[in-house]
């Protein structure tokens, strides 16, 4: 086995932890989270090899699969309302913190919901409006990217499909859904 394979067993372990640790208050399945953010990572990979081949940047893969795999976790770890589901982001990032995890891993969690909130819409949603909600990273824009085209019911989304759900979110995160796009669109992905 080479140090990368290691370093993914070890971070495969971190990341097992967590979700035994986050149980499922919820009534989520760990199981269905779990398969969903593998399926989110999964994807998020190979458009981080696409945009370094494309741009000769590289990108902290292993970040990328560490907050791709835990960008759902507060769906598990937190009791949220019916309704109030746009919080699962927000209650992971705090669920992670308190766990000690990494600022850089949590804040996948931060940024992911719907294409990220401005401070504005997170007033409006209830959010703690002192939190950056909005994904800043390239890697925080490819997960929260990724995100959108896989379902918890393991169904694949279609752009058209996102896109009415990106306008539900309203007016600003369609727009910040159509530039994520066409960055990706732009690269000839």
């Amino acid at each position: 086995m080479n140090e990368r394979e290691i370093n993914r067993k070890t971070n495969d372990m971190k990341i097992n932890n967590l979700y035994d640790l986050a149980g499922d208050k919820n009534g989520r399945g760990r199981e269905v989270v779990y398969r969903h953010c593998q399926e989110v990572a999964n994807y998020a990979l190979v458009l981080a090899k696409l945009y370094a081949n494309k741009t000769g940047i590289k990108l902290d893969e292993e970040l990328i699969y560490t907050g791709a795999m835990v960008h759902d976790i507060g769906c598990l770890s937190t009791k949220t309302e019916k309704g109030k589901a746009v919080t699962h982001g927000e209650d992971g990032y705090w669920w992670l913190k308190s766990q000690e995890v990494d600022e850089k891993i949590a804040r996948f969690c931060l940024s992911h919901v719907g294409t990220g909130f401005s401070r504005e819409e997170a007033i409006e949603k209830g959010l703690n409006s002192d939190l950056n909600h909005l994904p800043v990273t390239t890697e925080e824009i490819i997960v929260a990217y990724a995100d959108k085209f896989f379902s918890k019911s393991g169904k694949k989304h279609t752009a058209e499909e996102i896109e009415e759900k990106m306008k539900e979110y309203g007016e600003e995160s369609f727009k910040r859904w159509e530039e994520m796009k066409g960055l990706f669109e732009c690269l000839g992905i």
